[in-house]
């Protein structure tokens, strides 16, 4: 496996990625929040890579 950080390259913070990091104001019950995280990744890396990147750095 490649090393996680030469994937995830780094977070990829704007207003829209910052909204989508709080999930939606309208669900009130907090189990249910879909948060959404944006990163800048590798482009040579590709779904497995990145989602195995994420879980080994955030988890």
């Amino acid at each position: 496996m490649k090393d996680p950080y030469s994937i995830i390259i780094k977070p990829h913070i704007t207003e829209r990625s910052v909204a989508l990091s709080y999930g939606d104001p309208r669900v009130r019950d907090e189990r249910q929040i879909v948060r959404k995280y944006t990163f800048v990744v590798a482009t040579t890396a590709n779904k497995i890579e990145i989602q195995k990147a994420i879980e080994t750095i955030y988890n």
